[in-house]
């Protein structure tokens, strides 16, 4: 993360195949939380837990996931997520989940729009109220949720490598609905999904934007500002500051302009 100029991030845990092969959820929680306090104290990097409460487990196993994170409540551990194979089960079938979750004050997130149709998407941002849309690559399909989504302020997580490699509805980079959902002033944040699998870092996925879909500098440079905005850092002002200060000393260094 340091070699990538990252100060604050926010990771998925997924902890349902770790428990059910018989990991204790409190104790990788706590480990993970102490590596996380100690990098802040080595690095001054803000790492930040979205558990995911994991669709390819079911309903019930979601729900057992939430429970484990109100009975811990760590600070670091801000919210859950809805990852997993989407085509196992529609985002409805977690609605409670979802809802207990937002009303003991967890922020929420789905991966939607991945594997399955917009109508995804729409449930998701309707029944499960999601601040963040994981992947999104089929909301190109209906330009109704194209602007639900923008006039809503919901943000898509885009991860150009995670797509082209799942390969539904993205065959290479340069057909990646990226850059048709900023043309459309969708509010996007740029993400690496899986860097261990994918063998991606956050800079190399900011240089497919620039190399394959026809970013410019200060193109990008506005993405990392939006990526900041659909944080849930509770200073995003703040925290946009101390990244310009970063993107200007980047930018003096190699006589970068536009």
């Amino acid at each position: 993360m340091r070699a990538n100029n990252i100060i604050y991030t926010e990771v998925f845990f997924a902890p349902s195949k770790f428990i059910q092969n018989g990991l204790d959820f409190e104790e990788m929680v706590n480990f993970l939380v102490n590596r996380i306090r100690e990098e802040k104290e080595s690095d001054g990097i803000t790492i930040r837990l979205l558990v995911d409460v994991s669709r390819s487990f079911g309903p019930e196993n979601a729900m057992n996931n939430l429970n484990r994170v109100l009975k811990l409540r760590h600070p670091e551990v801000i919210g859950i997520g809805l990852g997993g194979a989407e085509l196992m089960g529609p985002a409805r079938d977690y609605q409670a989940v979802f809802q207990k979750a937002r009303e003991a004050g967890l922020r929420v997130v789905a991966h939607s729009g991945e594997d399955d149709g917009p109508w995804a998407i729409w449930e998701a941002v309707e029944l499960l109220k999601a601040e963040r849309i994981g992947h999104g690559t089929s909301a190109i399909q209906d330009p109704e949720l194209v602007k639900y989504l923008r006039e809503n302020h919901i943000p898509i997580e885009i991860c150009v490598t995670s797509n082209v490699f799942t390969g539904k509805y993205v065959r290479k980079e340069q057909n990646h609905p990226v850059r048709y959902y900023y043309d459309q002033g969708l509010p996007l944040s740029i993400n690496t999904d899986d860097p261990e699998i994918f063998n991606v870092n956050l800079t190399y996925e900011y240089y497919k934007l620039w190399r394959f879909l026809d970013f410019s500098l200060d193109e990008i440079v506005d993405l990392i500002r939006q990526g900041v905005f659909a944080s849930f850092h509770p200073n995003k002002e703040s925290l946009w500051s101390e990244m310009e200060k970063k993107i200007y000393l980047v930018k003096a260094r190699y006589g970068l302009k536009r």
